[in-house]
């Protein structure tokens, strides 16, 4: 496991102005209820899929077991078309290590390798949150703008939607006006986003990334082969990011309380009042 690049303990939960392309996924969604501390797996689900005609809801985690039915992680991958990748003339053949052959004029991802790096991003994600690191999204698909925007503000962190500016880390005191930089990057729609891979590289910041088949992922620190074009794939992959990130502040926040006394001494409940999950 690699170190991280950790923010200034003190500062991590100061509010940071990050101007044009990089913005604070601290603003409320239209039309959305508040995410809390009690918010399930299903809200969270409505909560980043706004369209009246939703892909199918996860209603818990994948691979968790509800009266003997499990929905594994590899059947909500496929559910979600993560498996589609692209037309043979336009593959890397660098991605040959999880495409696992051509079926219906296009390449097919092998789930079971992407479930493996799922996990193991999550894994990673989990490690960043319980140090008090930050976490960026980045996709800078038109398409997939309402989504990201959508899990960056549930779980609390930051996102950029917008074309990627060069420098926005290397020369970030210049680009965006602050010195401080993401302890670690997850990316989506990686064809577009080779200066933003770079920079991270140059930056010793762990990056995740969403690899199709016609991706050049060379430079990410974990790849995890999926289809990035569809809407339902590009879904399910947020609702799990995000949704660690929750589920681990939430541990955190319960562990705070239980050391403030829990819900049955003064200084807990004004722990709770002050410092619940507001996202």
């Amino acid at each position: 496991m690699f170190l991280p690049r950790l923010a200034l303990r003190q500062g991590v939960r100061q509010a940071r102005t990050l101007v044009s392309t990089v913005q604070l996924a601290a603003r409320p969604v239209p039309n959305r209820a508040p995410l809390t501390a009690q918010t399930t797996a299903a809200e969270l689900t409505q909560y980043l899929t706004p369209k009246k005609d939703a892909p199918k809801t996860i209603t818990q985690a994948p691979g968790a077991a509800d009266g003997g039915n499990e929905i594994g992680l590899v059947e909500a991958l496929f559910d979600a078309r993560v498996h589609l990748g692209h037309k043979p003339g336009l593959w890397n053949p660098q991605n040959e290590w999880f495409i696992e052959g051509t079926r219906g004029g296009v390449h097919m991802i092998n789930l079971d390798i992407t479930a493996a790096y799922t996990r193991k991003s999550l894994d990673v994600i989990r490690s960043i949150v319980e140090v008090d690191g930050t976490i960026l999204f980045v996709n800078t698909r038109e398409q997939d703008e309402v989504a990201t925007r959508r899990a960056a503000t549930a779980c609390g962190e930051y996102f950029v939607t917008k074309k990627w500016m060069g420098g926005t880390l290397t020369n970030s005191s210049v680009t965006v006006g602050h010195t401080k930089l993401p302890d670690l990057i997850i990316m989506i729609g990686i064809p577009v986003l080779p200066v933003a891979i770079k920079e991270a590289a140059q930056m010793v910041i762990p990056t995740i990334g969403v690899v199709d088949t016609n991706c050049d992922g060379s430079g990410l620190t974990i790849q995890v082969p999926g289809n990035d074009d569809s809407p339902e794939a590009v879904a399910l992959f947020l609702h799990l990011f995000a949704g660690e990130i929750i589920k681990t502040k939430r541990k955190m926040f319960e562990a705070d309380r239980t050391r403030k006394g829990g819900s049955t001494s003064e200084e807990g409940l004004n722990f709770a009042q002050a410092d619940g999950l507001n996202f």
